[in-house]
């Protein structure tokens, strides 16, 4: 299981490219998975209705030295798209 620290800094890697990707939007997590190297942060809009909030998955990968990396954002994401990360990071 992933220690707080790793999960902190996961969510906020997640919720800084969220916001740079979509100015003057801010987002929250609205749930996360670590396994090993690989996470998923879901993320949505804050402050806006909820029929009107986006919202998708941010798969990040754990580097050698221990900093997380965006892979790919979005919605539907599959584990053919992600073949190294475990099938079980997609079961958000």
């Amino acid at each position: 299981m992933a220690g707080e620290n790793e999960e902190k800094k996961v969510v906020e890697k997640a919720l800084d490219y969220a916001e740079e990707a979509n100015a003057g939007s801010t987002f929250k997590a609205v749930s996360k998975k670590l396994m090993g190297c690989w996470a998923c942060v879901a993320v949505e809009e804050a402050g806006v209705p909820a029929d009107e909030a986006v919202g998708y998955g941010v798969y990040l990968r754990r580097l050698d030295d221990g900093t997380w990396e965006v892979v790919t954002t979005g919605t539907g994401i599959s584990p053919d798209e992600l073949p190294d990360a475990p099938p079980q990071l997609f079961e958000l």
